[in-house]
């Protein structure tokens, strides 16, 4: 029988209660478009809204390496809990902040200054959770507890979809677009802070503990004695990373290049992320069985070799092809998922790891923020959809060329 960590539990419960906060922006795009930047043009609204969408990603890095640094000089419970504060802020001053309308270019200038400060935050979630899950657990369950926070935060995307949408049916799209999209931001911050409680039950990581005041510059000891380490990691991970944003720009993409109708493959992905969860679990479950770095070679090299044909499937703008399509998408993802996240942790030695993570897997995210806007760039440029899959199959090889520099700890105990 399994028996899952408490501490990875509590851990995985407030990465998808932040992750939500962090999120439910994207779903609320068209109504803060709206409310904080009216440019006259429904379109030229829209993509200032997704743009600072993209802001969020880019300042990550940011927000990582400095929670990272504290959190390998102090401490990772502690700054898990002060980044866990700062969303909570962060979002419910979003929720309550007056529209364009009342204070002008102020209304723009704050809600600019508070998905800064979201970014910031969640550039400490997941590297900080990573490595205080790791951190904690048995060398035999690192892949299933990282795997059992990566479906926390898949059920985080899941329930801000769902808020939005039943917020919607019931207030209207007229109120929505009035006050009612407060209404998310405010819960969110309200969840924040159960995820704030939540992480208050969890016990410092034995790994810092044993090397606490080893390090007093985190950041400048990962420069200049881990260059190497940090560019095979973010090589390592850029493919991942890709897939996960590919999957932002499918509605868009798949409209263009496939016929497909944009509310049929949201329908499609939420059903995707439902499997994914399933998915990550077993997956998670069995990883540690292996040798995670062989099954990450494998899982490259099936997806090369089928991606042309893979893609296929979803010509003919059929929606049962679709569903097929998406929840072997989801499936590479659990996949790659259950070995890059325990693997990452595994690298960095215990004095620079939270700070390792935080900058590799933010900066990695932020470059791969760009996903969406290149693959529909290159469908305008080419008008062929095996140009982007060529795309993905390049990015797929770059991260097989990182293999080589990275170490497997499968089964064995992680460096101090």
């Amino acid at each position: 029988m399994i028996k899952l960590n408490k501490t990875a539990i509590l851990t995985s419960i407030g990465a998808g209660l932040e992750y939500y906060d962090f999120i439910v922006y994207a779903f609320l795009a068209q109504y803060i478009s709206y409310c904080f930047f009216p440019t006259g043009s429904r379109i030229v609204s829209l993509l200032a809204a997704f743009g600072l969408f993209a802001v969020g990603y880019f300042v990550r890095p940011v927000g990582g390496v400095i929670f990272g640094a504290f959190g390998d000089r102090f401490g990772r419970k502690r700054i898990f809990l002060y980044s866990i504060l700062l969303m909570a802020t962060a979002t419910f001053l979003m929720g309550i902040i007056p529209a364009y309308s009342a204070i002008g270019i102020s209304a723009t200038v704050l809600i600019v200054f508070l998905r800064i400060l979201q970014g910031i935050s969640f550039g400490a979630e997941l590297p900080g959770a990573t490595t205080f899950i790791t951190e904690h657990s048995d060398k035999t369950m690192r892949g299933l507890n990282c795997a059992l926070m990566i479906a926390f935060v898949t059920v985080g995307v899941l329930t801000a979809s769902f808020v939005v949408y039943v917020f919607n049916e019931i207030l209207g799209e007229d109120i929505m677009y009035r006050w009612g999209w407060r209404i998310p931001f405010i819960l969110g911050s309200f969840l924040a802070l159960a995820a704030y409680y939540i992480r208050k039950k969890t016990e410092e990581s034995p790994y810092f503990e044993r090397n606490k005041n080893k390090q007093k510059n985190p950041f400048r000891a990962l420069i200049i004695k881990y260059p190497g380490k940090i560019l095979a990691v973010g090589g390592f991970i850029f493919f991942p990373s890709s897939l996960v944003m590919f999957a932002l720009c499918m509605p868009t993409y798949f409209n263009l290049a496939y016929g497909y109708n944009a509310d049929d493959v949201y329908l499609a992905i939420s059903i995707g992320y439902g499997w994914s969860i399933f998915t990550l679990l077993l997956f998670g479950y069995f990883s540690d069985m292996f040798n995670r770095r062989k099954l990450f070679l494998w899982v490259s090299v099936v997806f090369i070799v089928i991606a042309v044909f893979y893609f296929r499937i979803l010509e003919g703008a059929v929606f049962s092809n679709l569903i097929i399509f998406i929840c072997i998408y989801q499936t590479f993802i659990s996949l790659y998922t259950v070995c890059y996240y325990p693997i990452i942790s595994e690298n960095f030695p215990t004095e620079v790891r939270y700070t390792g993570i935080a900058l590799c897997y933010n900066v990695v995210y932020a470059l791969a923020s760009l996903i969406p806007f290149t693959v529909n760039y290159l469908y305008d440029l080419t008008g062929s959809a095996l140009s982007v899959v060529g795309l993905l199959v390049f990015l797929a090889f770059v991260s097989l060329c990182s293999l080589p520099y990275i170490k497997d700890y499968s089964g064995r105990k992680m460096q101090e």
